[in-house]
C-alpha cells in the first residue's frame, strides 16, 4: 500500500535529516522531547568524545531509549491497524548509531558545538523521563503533538483526497511546516538546513507522485483529519 511506503519514507527523512544536522555553533536539538533521533545522537556523542557523559549519564540515556522503544514498537504495531507502517525502533537505532557513528568517530567532530548537544539531550532525557509520561504519545494522547513528517503526509492526503480538510486547514499545514523550515534554519548551518529542506521535500514529491486513488482509504483520510485538526488548534493563536 502506498500509504504504508509513503509513511515510511517520511519517517527515515526526518530522522536521517536530524542525524546529519548539526551546527558549527553551539547546537540545541530542536524540540522538548529528545526522541529516539537525539537519544541515539546523544549517546553516540558520548562515545567518541570523551568527557561528555559520565558512565551514569550515559545509563540514563540508555533507560530512556529502552522506553522510547517500548513505546515505538508499540505505536507502530497500532499505525499498522490503520494502514500505515514505520520503521521498527531497532532498525531506526541501528540506522542512526550507523549515521552518528561515521560523524563523530573523526575527532575533528567533537568539538564544543557537539558535546553541547549531548548535554542539551541529557537534560530533554531527564525531563521525559521525571514526568513520566509517553514518549511517542497517539492522537488521543492530550500531549500529542504533531511533528513535520505528519504535516506533510496530511498536506499531501488533503490534496489528493478531495474534501478531506478545510481551507484553513490547510493553510495551516502549510504554515506548520514553513515554521518548521524556518525555525530549523536558525538552529542549524545553512548547509545542514538546505540539506534537510530538499530531503523532505523529496519525500513529499515521492509521496504525491505514487499516490494512487485507491490510496484514500477511510484510515488515511481520517489521520489527516486528525493531525489537521491538532495543528489548526495549535496555531489559533498565531498570528501569521
Amino acid at each position: 500500500m502506498q500509504n504504508q511506503k509513503s509513511s515510511v519514507v517520511l519517517v527515515l527523512a526526518i530522522l536521517v535529516a536530524t542525524a546529519l544536522s548539526h551546527s558549527a555553533m553551539a547546537y540545541k536539538f530542536p524540540g522538548d522531547d529528545p526522541a529516539i533521533g537525539g537519544a541515539v545522537a546523544a549517546k553516540i556523542i558520548g562515545q567518541f568524545c570523551s568527557g561528555t557523559l559520565s558512565e551514569t549519564e550515559s545509563k540514563e540515556i540508555d533507560a530512556y531509549l529502552a522506553k522510547a522503544s517500548i513505546e515505538w514498537t508499540k505505536n507502530e504495531e497500532r499505525q499498522k491497524n490503520k494502514g500505515y507502517s514505520s520503521p521498527s525502533a531497532q532498525d531506526l537505532i541501528r540506522m542512526l548509531s550507523e549515521t552518528y557513528s561515521n560523524k563523530y568517530k573523526s575527532p575533528s567532530a567533537c568539538d564544543d558545538g557537539a558535546k553541547e548537544e549531548a548535554r542539551d539531550i541529557l537534560e530533554k532525557v531527564r525531563k521525559v523521563m521525571a514526568a513520566g509520561g509517553p514518549t511517542y504519545p497517539d492522537e488521543t494522547d492530550p500531549t500529542y503533538r504533531p511533528h513535520v513528517g505528519a504535516a506533510i503526509s496530511a498536506k499531501v492526503t488533503g490534496e489528493k483526497c478531495k474534501g478531506t480538510i478545510t481551507a484553513l486547514e490547510r493553510a495551516g499545514l502549510e504554515f506548520f511546516v514553513a515554521r518548521s523550515w524556518l525555525l530549523r534554519a536558525r538552529s542549524a548551518s545553512d548547509i545542514d538546513a538546505q540539506h534537510e529542506m530538499d530531503l523532505l521535500k523529496s519525500a513529499e514529491r515521492d509521496m504525491s507522485n505514487g499516490w494512487r486513488t485507491a490510496d484514500c482509504t477511510p484510515q488515511a483520510i481520517t489521520k489527516a483529519k486528525s493531525v489537521a485538526a491538532h495543528i489548526t488548534k495549535d496555531l489559533a493563536g498565531v498570528t501569521p
